[in-house]
């Protein structure tokens, strides 16, 4: 299984989601749905993780 790091805070959603890839590219998209719809087309069955647990907040 491939696993993709991505970093994304749906407190923030304008931010947008920076993601490294499984080929090594790191990568950059809008909105976490287009990062989705990427992931699920281009690496179907990855393994999405968090840079950052969930409630923790790594800009303040």
């Amino acid at each position: 299984m491939q696993t993709i790091i991505y970093d994304y805070s749906p407190d923030f959603p304008g931010c947008g989601v920076l993601a490294d890839l499984p080929d090594g590219e790191g990568v950059f998209f809008d909105t976490f749905e287009a990062f989705q719809m990427f992931v699920d087309d281009e690496f179907p069955g990855s393994e999405l993780v968090p840079l950052f647990a969930e409630g923790e907040n790594e800009y303040f």
